[in-house]
């Protein structure tokens, strides 16, 4: 019986060498695909994405969502303040053009805020949303309150009839004045 290790050393076959055979195509080792990123498919809920991981933990994410593309560039973990690019709203040339430059690139993250300045127009609306938060956020608390009041209405013809709306109203009108002078809001 010849053991594996005993048939490889005579062989002289060697780790890391491309391999040929006259009717297979050359393959390569994982040994030559560093620096290259590691890349993942994923899908769900009507979209679709695709993941590069880079050294240096990096990570770019293309996502298509029925006809709208999104990609962002990030340092791992991602979370707020991490993205070098957000952008969203893209065609499918811009996402091509934008994943074979940070493909190419030798100086992802430069290359990546280069990409920022260049798409600045498709920012997401997050990053839109952290601009204007400055500019206008009473009109946006109104908006977000009046969405509640309609709710509460909803609620009350709901079970109009059924009980007894008043008692039921004042009761939660003193927790929710409770609630609102703990916070420190005044009335």
């Amino acid at each position: 019986m010849i053991k594996l290790t005993s048939l490889i050393k005579e062989s002289s076959i060697r780790l890391g060498k491309i391999y040929t055979d006259k009717d297979l195509p050359p393959f390569k080792t994982n040994y030559q695909n560093e620096g290259q990123p590691k890349v993942k498919r994923g899908s769900g809920r009507g979209s679709s994405w695709m993941s590069y991981d880079f050294p240096g933990s990096i990570r770019m994410q293309i996502t298509k969502a029925g006809n709208k593309w999104q990609a962002w560039l990030s340092k791992l973990p991602s979370g707020p303040g991490t993205h070098v690019f957000d952008l969203t709203g893209l065609s499918k040339m811009d996402v091509e053009k934008i994943k074979d430059v940070i493909l190419n690139s030798n100086n992802i993250l430069k290359t990546g805020k280069q990409i920022q300045s260049k798409y600045n127009r498709y920012k997401t609306n997050s990053e839109i949303k952290e601009a204007n938060l400055n500019e206008a956020p009473d009109n946006d608390m109104f908006k977000a309150l009046n969405k509640v009041n309609n709710n509460i209405f909803k609620i009350m013809l709901k079970y109009e009839g059924k009980a007894d709306i008043n008692a039921v109203f004042s009761s939660w009108m003193l927790g929710l004045h409770a609630k609102l002078k703990k916070a420190g809001v005044t009335l």
